[in-house]
């Protein structure tokens, strides 16, 4: 090993350690991840849901990566994905292709929001091969506001956005004016063929918009296709057994039921033409992330998040979580349960309510750190986490099990001051699932055989071991919770001494020959 090596491997652990602050975490075993510091502040045992947090928070202002992460419920990071993205992560979470449970995402490398489009990357359970899932056409990329896979993972659900030329002079804007319309399609994932489509202009009249036209320019005064008005701004999808569509509109404050059949609006919920009367005291606006619990053709459940809020128009004090019962014969919305947001939040932007296996409810608040798991009747909050970085926020976030092996093998630093000991190991493997111990087999020199020294129990994404002598060359094996080995560093890894000028706190870096 040269000097020059040394001094670049000095210069790359002192990296990590200067970046290991209260906002994001680096590893000296992987120097290439820096992920955010998910800070879990109240956790009751025994009623938290199980499963692993899966997030893509953005707008970091530190050495972390925007980028896909999977933390489990004490905030400890299990996999980063930061390297997989161009762009920022919307949607990031498990999802059926083919019958076989991956990760999706939507991967945003043109334009910005409200309008940034990618594609969607699915990415398989050893957490190597991304393929690309693009559309057949002159626009291939989809909108940052809704992947959702269907049918067992055949179909998937997007959105797309578009200007349209529309006569708006009975807004008092121009006759040969813009709207930006936007619609939805579902599509099939193996021939791409585009299988439902349907476009809101068609269907929803410019007049039930809140965002007046004109009134910022973020939204557009529809003089031009660059300043196109979006009167619409659809934000979810969902789909039920019987074919039919659920959609969220967060510029009218409608929840709309799609026809499967023919694109006709079965009915509305909200807004300024909805077909339901609401209980006293209840209603929402500016919504994300309506889906369905239950629909037949008595009843709808549904849950959304109820941003309350857009920057110009304010219907609450606070956002929250909303689970509504819809009853089809008297067209009545009434409220089964309200998640309460943390500390008052009241987000303008963004948010979802994944509603667990165990009936937990899991809030994102959006444009804030913060994420919340509430018991399904909202009387209690069971877990709450923020991110330390304050300027982070995430469009999504769910929870679920997943079983990942990864297909590269564990990552190892080792560090000793001399050859009288003790050996330092710092051991990971990205996105392994299923480690519980680390099993050591080392030695003095080269020639020696292995011997097992230890079977060490894992300790967070990095695990830290010690032993009190020195080994020059180790394999190290990644164990299950029975007891069998499940990959290991393959080669035998080498740690060479280090030259002088190198700190006693660094010490000695570990090698694959």
């Amino acid at each position: 090993m040269t000097a020059v090596f040394l001094m670049f491997l000095w210069l790359c652990i002192s990296h990590v350690i200067a970046l290991n602050d209260s906002t994001a975490l680096c590893f000296k075993s992987r120097p290439d991840i820096c992920a955010p510091v998910l800070n879990v502040t109240h956790y009751e045992a025994g009623q938290v849901s199980p499963g692993y947090l899966f997030v893509a928070p953005m707008h970091l202002q530190t050495g972390s990566s925007s980028a896909p992460y999977i933390y489990d419920g004490f905030g400890e990071l299990v996999w980063s994905g930061a390297g997989i993205n161009q762009g920022e992560v919307y949607d990031f979470g498990p999802c059926q292709v083919s019958g076989e449970v991956k990760l999706c995402m939507l991967d945003m490398r043109d334009g910005n929001p409200p309008q940034a489009t990618g594609p969607v990357l699915i990415v398989d359970q050893h957490l190597k091969e991304v393929e690309i899932f693009e559309q057949v056409g002159s626009t291939p990329w989809f909108d940052e506001h809704e992947l959702k896979t269907v049918d067992n993972g055949i179909g998937i659900l997007t959105i797309f956005y578009k200007p349209r030329s529309w006569n708006l002079s009975n807004l008092g804007g121009p006759s040969a004016g813009y709207v930006i319309t936007s619609g939805f399609q579902e599509i099939d994932l193996d021939t791409r063929r585009v299988n439902f489509s349907w476009d809101a202009l068609d269907h929803v009249d410019v007049e039930d918009s809140y965002m007046e036209l004109g009134s910022t320019e973020q939204w557009g005064d529809g003089s031009s296709q660059r300043t196109a008005w979006d009167y619409f701004h659809l934000n979810s999808i969902d789909k039920n057994k019987d074919g039919d569509y659920l959609i969220s509109s967060r510029h009218t404050s409608t929840v709309y039921k799609i026809s499967g059949k023919n694109g006709t609006i079965l009915w509305r919920l909200g807004g300024k033409a909805s077909d339901f009367n609401f209980e006293p005291g209840l209603n929402f606006s500016s919504q994300h992330h309506a889906r369905w619990l239950v629909s037949n053709e008595s009843v709808e459940i549904l849950s959304l998040f109820n941003n309350a809020f857009d920057k110009y128009h304010k219907t609450a004090l606070s956002s929250s979580g909303l689970v509504l019962h819809l009853d089809m014969q008297t067209m009545h919305a009434s409220l089964i349960n309200r998640y309460p947001a943390p500390h008052d939040l009241l987000s303008n932007k963004e948010g979802s309510v994944d509603i667990l296996p165990n009936g937990n409810a899991l809030c994102d608040w959006g444009a804030s750190p913060f994420l919340s798991e509430h018991t399904w009747d909202g009387s209690r909050v069971v877990w709450e986490a923020h991110f330390a970085d304050q300027n982070a926020l995430t469009y999504r976030a769910y929870k679920a099990n997943f079983t990942a092996t990864p297909s590269s093998n564990p990552d190892v630093l080792s560090m000793a001051h001399t050859k009288s000991g003790p050996t330092v190991w710092y051991v990971s493997w990205n996105g392994a699932t299923e480690v519980r111990s680390w099993r050591i087999y080392a030695s003095y020199n080269g020639l020696d055989d292995l011997e097992l020294i230890g079977c060490f129990e894992k300790d967070g994404f990095e695990t830290q071991i010690e032993t009190d002598s020195f080994f020059a060359w180790a394999i190290i094996e990644a164990v299950d919770g029975v007891g069998n080995g499940i990959h290991n560093t393959t080669s035998r890894v080498r740690a060479a001494l280090p030259y002088t000028h190198l700190s006693q706190e660094v010490g000695q870096a570990v090698l694959a020959p």
